[in-house]
């Protein structure tokens, strides 16, 4: 939209990445196999340690295989002397997959199109029976269609990955998993594999349906299955519970809030209220169960408690966007009519600096996991978090310079985040870096944008956010935080990041309060001929 507004022309084709392009898995698709199509297996004690690899990066988040049954055939499968006695059956199938997902995490750092490991997904593929033969094992099937769902998002396989889960949830539904099946008399045992498989499809499904765009494929109120119970681990069931609610919220988002055809939904600040005040219910048990560290503290940032925060501003940054995006719209086409339309609505204000202070928690999340050599440089969560929190931090001043008084520091530091991941091989985050990079130069052209960045690096403004309102916010205002000497490298000065903004957060109530004071009338004119 900003380059056609300001250059008159399309977004040239060279600047498109299209779906399943962007890695090369050195695979035409065909699934016939011949011997010197077979990569060579680790020995046992290093699959061992790739197992405990996925275990770390994943198994936190997702139920990708139930270790007692898959560590039993793990077992028998070396106890067998020679290659050509080792069965290729299913289970070897899901063995391959994991060792894929396994080499390129032990990996980190890779700068080929192809990933470490990807021979052994390949393989997989190769041997993986057809659907019609799925059936047969179909606890199995599903968690393999999990894995490979999964996999294929990470290499940017978006359509392939959405039309691989699709499989397992509709594998998950004729089994019945999504009922409450303690009741049918079936062993304790299977219930709670069942279950953790129910729900890490569930969580898939609306993430990649999600991204997609397209409508959900089963509804909530058809679920009657419980969430799994894990004894001995009471956070890993609150994480799970916490997981699922999340992607409840951002998938009711983004097929509620954003209409076809880019245009707004006309209930927009109707359902912006249910998502904040959705998002607040889970505010105060995430914080109580999964609250971040302070910095300079001895304890470091857990994997999953950032996980967990960033779906949590996530949820608020993409209800709250569609005022962003509307309102750069606003800036291209009428500039005059931005500041009186931002002026006369308070609920414009305050929803776009809770948009702000979402990203910049984002951002600074994955800042202090950088700091620890934790972001994610294969699966792609951490990466859509710092694009998404980048995307807003770059449009509020051309939105309105008084949102935020320097984006600089702000932008460095998720460039710094997106580098980061580019050193380690992640393609997507190349991309993602581009096209934020692609879009400022596009703003730049905009009248007197350079003159507004000249007056940010020399006169940082005072910091603005939900402080200013007392009545949402009831916390000090943040120490000024806009370094305009910020630069990026691996000691990262954060000290623009005082401890009360980076500790506080949003609590429950002022989610609560913004959302029970948006005003419809005042934020009407989005929904009237707007289009994103």
């Amino acid at each position: 939209m900003a380059h056609e507004r300001l250059t008159g022309q399309p977004v040239p084709v060279q600047n498109t990445i299209f779906d399943g392009t962007m890695y090369d898995l050195g695979w035409n698709g065909q699934r016939d196999i011949v011997a010197s199509d077979t990569a060579p297996l680790p020995s046992a004690d290093y699959a061992i340690y790739l197992i405990n690899a996925v275990k770390f990066h994943c198994g936190q988040i997702f139920h990708l295989f139930d270790e007692m049954s898959f560590m039993r055939r793990f077992h028998e499968f070396h106890a067998t002397t020679t290659d050509s006695s080792r069965p290729k059956d299913l289970w070897y199938v899901h063995f391959l997959i994991i060792l894929a997902f396994g080499k390129v995490f032990a990996a980190r750092r890779n700068n080929a199109r192809r990933p470490p490991g990807a021979e052994l997904f390949v393989q997989a593929m190769k041997l993986k029976p057809d659907i019609t033969y799925l059936h047969t094992q179909p606890l199995q099937a599903v968690e393999i269609l999990c894995c490979e769902a999964l996999y294929l998002q990470c290499l940017d396989f978006r359509s392939a990955a959405y039309n691989v889960v699709g499989q397992a949830l509709r594998i998950a539904l004729a089994e019945g998993m999504h009922t409450n099946m303690e009741d049918q008399g079936l062993d304790e045992t299977h219930v709670q594999r069942c279950r953790n498989v129910w729900w890490t499809v569930y969580i898939l499904d609306r993430q990649m349906s999600s991204l997609m765009g397209v409508p959900l494929a089963v509804r909530d109120e058809d679920i009657t299955a419980s969430l799994p119970t894990f004894p001995g681990s009471v956070h890993k069931s609150i994480a799970l519970e916490l997981n699922v609610k999340f992607s409840r919220i951002i998938s009711h988002i983004l097929n509620t809030l954003y209409g076809t055809e880019g245009r707004l939904n006309r209930r927009f600040i109707t359902i912006t209220k249910d998502a904040l005040k959705d998002t607040a219910s889970l505010t105060d048990q995430l914080k109580q169960s999964f609250d971040l560290p302070v910095p300079g503290s001895t304890g470091g940032i857990s994997r999953l408690a950032a996980h967990l925060h960033l779906l949590h501003h996530q949820c608020i940054v993409l209800a709250t966007r569609p005022l962003m995006f509307s309102l750069l719209k606003t800036r291209l086409d009428c500039p005059e009519k931005v500041q009186s339309l931002i002026s006369t609505s308070a609920g414009a204000r305050v929803l776009l600096q809770l948009c702000i202070e979402s990203a910049q928690h984002i951002v600074a999340v994955l800042e202090r996991l950088k700091e620890q050599n934790l972001l994610e440089s294969f699966l792609p969560f951490d990466m859509e978090a710092a694009f998404a929190a980048g995307m807003v931090l770059l449009l509020a001043t051309v939105v309105d310079q008084a949102l935020l008084g320097n984006q600089f520091p702000w932008l460095q530091m998720t460039y710094a985040i997106l580098e980061e991941l580019i050193s380690e091989g992640h393609l997507q985050a190349a991309a993602r870096e581009n096209d934020l990079q692609q879009l400022q130069q596009v703003l730049n052209l905009i009248p007197n944008s350079a003159a507004v960045r000249e007056s940010q690096h020399s006169h940082p403004g005072q910091p603005t956010g939900l402080a200013q309102y007392s009545e949402f916010n009831d916390h000090e205002p943040s120490a000024n935080f806009h370094d305009p000497n910020f630069t990026s490298n691996n000691q990262t000065d954060l000290s623009f990041v005082d401890d009360t903004f980076w500790r506080t957060g949003f609590t429950a109530d002022q989610l609560v309060n913004v959302a029970d004071t948006l005003d419809l009338d005042g934020i009407e004119w989005m929904t009237t001929g707007s289009s994103n």
